[in-house]
């Protein structure tokens, strides 16, 4: 796990590589599939959760809307609990609009959705029969 430390002065120093890193450098691990871990190394408190919000809010006044008005104010009436366990005691549909968000985010980069892949399964499972039904129409002639 990748340790990263806030100073009272707000930045923040990446203990691996033992230099200072931006916003956009922890937002670049994290592409990267790097865990993280960032810490308040006054207090040791983790704030990796903090930062994670304040990289979101930097990328939404740099590039406009990354996450749609529904989402955020899902969030912000249900807390983020319901992101994190789902059972009977969230509110009905407290995860459909992640669903929903990632849907829409596949069809802007024209990329398959899980329904896509079903239904071209369905297909491929209808021609396989007929291509069996015609073999075995062709050794009963």
């Amino acid at each position: 796990m990748r340790l990263i430390k806030r100073y009272p002065n707000r930045k923040l120093y990446d203990t691996q590589t033992k230099r200072y890193i931006t916003l956009r450098g922890v937002a670049d691990l994290i592409r990267e599939d790097q865990d993280i871990h960032i810490i308040d190394n006054s207090t040791g408190d983790d704030i990796t959760t903090l930062t994670l919000t304040q990289i979101i809010l930097e990328y939404e006044k740099e590039i406009g809307e990354i996450a749609p008005r529904s989402l955020l104010a899902e969030i912000v009436q249900f807390g983020s609990a319901k992101l994190l366990l789902k059972d009977s005691s969230h509110p009905p549909g407290a995860y459909h609009f992640i669903d929903d968000y990632v849907i829409r985010i596949l069809e802007r980069l024209n990329l398959p959705t899980i329904s896509d892949i079903q239904r071209l399964e369905e297909q491929l499972e209808e021609l396989a029969l007929k291509i069996n039904a015609l073999n075995d129409t062709d050794r009963t002639n």
